[in-house]
């Protein structure tokens, strides 16, 4: 039979920093691009404290929080002129984290987990 769980509620968030591997909880320190479970990234870890990190819901988009800024060189509307993009360094990495866990009535069941508007 066939359930559906949702999971919006509960998630955190943290901005990261593409260019400052310190201020992305040290990823990229060993030349890796892409996040992947199981990899060091300290925040892939169970044990990592996300305490001071936000609590949201997704779907969350963090630009809308964020203070206009007009800009003569980059092209911003389509955000709303928020500081996205790879001219903002401060914000233009964000990282979610959220901890599930999985009932012993799944095991040994095929689970699938469908993420939507991940970009």
């Amino acid at each position: 039979m066939r359930s559906i769980i949702d999971i919006n509620k509960g998630w955190r968030f943290a901005f990261g920093h593409p260019g400052d591997f310190r201020r992305d909880f040290d990823f990229g320190v060993k030349g890796k691009t892409f996040a992947k479970a199981g990899e060091s990234a300290r925040p892939l870890t169970i044990d990592f404290d996300d305490q001071d990190w936000s609590e949201v819901d997704v779907p969350h988009d963090w630009t809308v929080k964020l203070a206009p800024v007009f800009s003569t060189t980059h092209t911003m509307d389509s955000h709303g002129y928020r500081p996205f993009g790879i001219e903002f360094p401060d914000y233009c990495v964000g990282w979610y984290r959220k901890k599930l866990f999985i009932p012993d009535e799944y095991r040994n069941k095929r689970v699938y987990f469908e993420f939507d508007g991940a970009y």
